[in-house]
């Protein structure tokens, strides 16, 4: 498992996951107080410019300073039924 640090500063001049892929990412902090977290997210470009690259990572946010591919293709699907069991925890619509 490899993990690769991210800069949205940096835009296109770093490696980045295939737009819309799985992967887990490495959040500054998600809300104040609150440690380092490991979370699942994906990659967008802004506006579908490659140079603009940010992470969505839904129902939480937050700043990513790193990713990993390690996720097999389909996993955000994979567990979707166990979490609408929970009410209100994700939406799923991308």
């Amino acid at each position: 498992m490899k993990w690769y640090p991210f800069n949205t500063s940096r835009g296109y001049h770093q490696k980045r996951p295939p737009e819309r892929k799985d992967v887990l990412v490495i959040l500054e902090k998600m809300r104040v107080g609150l440690p380092r977290s490991v979370v699942v997210g994906y990659m967008k470009n802004l506006a579908g410019q490659k140079q603009y690259p940010y992470f969505v990572i839904p129902g939480i946010g937050g700043e990513v300073i790193a990713w990993c591919d390690c996720l097999p293709e389909g996993f955000f699907e994979s567990i979707l039924p166990y979490t609408k069991e929970v009410e209100g925890v994700i939406d799923a619509k991308r």
